[in-house]
C-alpha cells in the first residue's frame, strides 16, 4: 500500500505542474470625469459695459494723481539719492547698487527728447540752456507715478 505506481505519480506531477491558474480580470470601477470646480473669481468681459467704467477710473486717478504731483513738483534737485540719480540718468551710468537700470534708461531717453526738442525750438547761438535735466527727471517721475497710481 505504502508503494506508489511510478506510472500514475508521474501523471499527477504532470497535472500539478502543467495546470494553468487562472487568474480573474481586474474589474476597476468605472470613473466619471467631472469637470474641476468654477473658480470664484470672474474675469472681467471683454465686451461688457464694465471696460468704459474701468478706463473712466483710471483716466480720472491718473489726472488728478498727475495734477497734484505737478503742483508740488520740484524745479531743483531735491535731497537724498535724487542728485546721484539725475547725474547717472545724464550720462547713462550705474548709481549705487541696485542701480535702477529702468529708471535711469527711461531718465536718459527723457533728457536725450528733451535736449532734442530744445534744440530744435531755440534759435541757433542762443546761450539759454534749455529744460534743466532735474526738471525732466521728477516730470518723468510724477507722470509714472501717476500712471502707477492710476
Amino acid at each position: 500500500q505504502n508503494i506508489i505506481d511510478p506510472l500514475k505519480y508521474q501523471t499527477m506531477r504532470r497535472r500539478k505542474t502543467t495546470a494553468k491558474a487562472t487568474i480573474p480580470p481586474l474589474k476597476l470601477p468605472k470613473k466619471t470625469v467631472t469637470p474641476p470646480p468654477q473658480s470664484p473669481h470672474v474675469p472681467a468681459k471683454v465686451h461688457g459695459s464694465n471696460n468704459g467704467n474701468v478706463f473712466t477710473v483710471f483716466t480720472l486717478t491718473t489726472t488728478v494723481s498727475l495734477a497734484l504731483y505737478t503742483s508740488t513738483l520740484s524745479p531743483t534737485i531735491a535731497g537724498g539719492d535724487a542728485g546721484e540719480l539725475v547725474a547717472e540718468g545724464c550720462q547713462l551710468g550705474t548709481p549705487h547698487p541696485p542701480g535702477y537700470p529702468l529708471y535711469t534708461l527711461l531718465l536718459y531717453t527723457g533728457i536725450t527728447i528733451a535736449k532734442a526738442l530744445t534744440r530744435a525750438i531755440l534759435p541757433a547761438g542762443s546761450n539759454i540752456l534749455g529744460v534743466s535735466p532735474a526738471i525732466v527727471a521728477n516730470g518723468m517721475s510724477a507722470v509714472w507715478g501717476s500712471v502707477a497710481s492710476g
